[in-house]
């Protein structure tokens, strides 16, 4: 393979690949493999990784990640399977493709802070739109009023602004309603929600969950001073640690 992998770098052949070792249904950020990045080094003086973040409201196989969700096992990937994803499924949201910054990687490279360094671009280019704040909001609940629902979207939208984040198409509230009922995830009857849907939901809130880490873990950290169970600096970095350790 990598004799193979060699041959195509010599002909300057652009090689796509996905960090985390395979394409993720889930939506999650997973831990990046470095195997193939690995070969890739072995193979170059020199490497220029460009990344991509590629962001779709929905995923083709809906139904295959429910299967996965609930029997916690993942089907292979065919071609019967993509054209009838292609052919018969209803429409899929938004969809964009960022490009980040590009990546030199030498011989001389750390390749475990290279990955991590591809991840914090791909996940700074990340686009939310506003079908992703309202699936967060609601994948798991199975009701929920439409002021509640209205409000706690605007506030996330001021938190995703405050926090630098791309904010993709108009960010209306009454579009990303409509869409979720023509697709069947949703219904409306008058101030009530009910959810037709969840678990594909799921994968929005999985998307971008991480964004939140670092925020909420800062957050948590001033209420524990205040509550004088974090005393001082080494407190904190204990804290931290054990967190990074169990809930990561």
């Amino acid at each position: 393979f990598q004799d193979y992998l060699l041959e195509i770098m010599n002909k300057e052949n652009i090689i796509e690949f996905f960090i985390e070792g395979s394409r993720p249904r889930y939506g999650q950020v997973l831990k990046p493999k470095l195997g193939f990045l690995k070969m890739m080094m072995e193979s170059s003086e020199g490497l220029n990784i460009i990344p991509f973040s590629l962001h779709h409201s929905f995923i083709f196989e809906q139904k295959e990640f429910i299967q996965e969700k609930k029997d916690n096992i993942k089907n292979k990937e065919n071609f019967i399977g993509l054209i009838k994803n292609i052919f018969f499924k209803k429409k899929l949201g938004n969809f964009s493709l960022v490009q980040g910054n590009s990546i030199i990687i030498t011989s001389k490279s750390n390749l475990k802070e290279k990955s991590f360094e591809i991840y914090k671009e791909l996940n700074e280019n990340k686009g939310i739109t506003a079908i992703d704040i309202i699936c967060c909001l609601l994948a798991f609940h199975k009701n929920y009023s439409l002021e509640s629902l209205e409000r706690k979207f605007h506030v996330f939208v001021f938190i995703f602004k405050l926090m630098k984040k791309k904010l993709l198409g108009n960010m209306s509230f009454v579009l990303a309603l409509e869409f979720l009922i023509k697709n069947k995830k949703i219904t409306i009857q008058e101030d009530d929600i009910s959810i037709q849907d969840s678990f594909s939901m799921q994968y929005n809130f999985n998307s971008f969950l991480h964004c939140f880490f670092g925020p909420a873990l800062l957050a948590h950290v001033l209420v524990l001073f205040e509550k004088n169970i974090i005393k001082n600096f080494y407190d904190v970095k204990k804290y931290v640690f054990f967190s990074m350790i169990f809930f990561v």
